[in-house]
């Protein structure tokens, strides 16, 4: 593990060479700078805040990061939604997880009933967005951001990689799990489905 001290006063951010390159540091900094009311939190110290790792991911992500972050800052500033706060933006079993709160108060004086929503309508557009965006993420490769697949290594570890980086980096493709068959073993049975 490496530690490095970005540009930002009190953000150290840790890295695992082996899976983010110090070249790649940039890229994942340019991004948080162009959202900084998304990432606010990136700033804050290691105890206040997980966003001052940064982002969590490979490059290969940042374009779907960059669209929703877009998308989450039209929807706040045009079309008046509450506004986001990424809390943490990582990735979990080969997939992206972003973990957000949303800072706009529900008794605020924003009239939504002229509006025609609700503020729960608004939350739940604003987690159907995000939820989109983990599902897209199985299907984008975490290294290069071309069409990828969920793979894994021969001790368990999961990614998100095209057929290039899973080949390099000895990731085989995830096979769906067979429900039927761990039925059948758990009841002793071992006919073939």
């Amino acid at each position: 593990m490496t530690f490095i001290k970005t540009k930002e006063p009190g953000t150290v951010m840790r890295r695992k060479l082996a899976r983010i390159h110090k070249e790649d540091i940039g890229a994942h900094e340019a991004l948080m700078r162009k959202y900084p009311a998304i990432f606010r939190q990136r700033t804050l110290g290691p105890g206040e805040s997980c966003m001052s790792w940064g982002l969590d991911c490979g490059k290969g992500w940042l374009k779907l990061i960059d669209e929703l972050c877009d998308s989450l800052q039209f929807m706040a500033s045009i079309n008046l939604y509450p506004r986001v706060e990424a809390t943490q933006v990582k990735e979990k079993l080969g997939r992206l997880c972003f973990y957000y709160r949303i800072l706009d108060d529900p008794t605020e004086p924003k009239d939504r009933t002229k509006l025609g929503r609700s503020y729960e309508y608004e939350c739940g557009y604003i987690a159907g967005l995000i939820a989109a965006a983990e599902h897209r993420s199985h299907e984008i490769c975490e290294d290069c951001g071309k069409p990828g697949v969920l793979s894994v290594t021969a001790t368990g570890w999961r990614r998100t990689v095209c057929p290039r980086h899973a080949k390099a980096k000895g990731y085989k493709p995830l096979k769906p799990y067979d429900w039927r068959r761990m039925l059948n073993r758990k009841e002793g049975k071992d006919a073939k489905v």
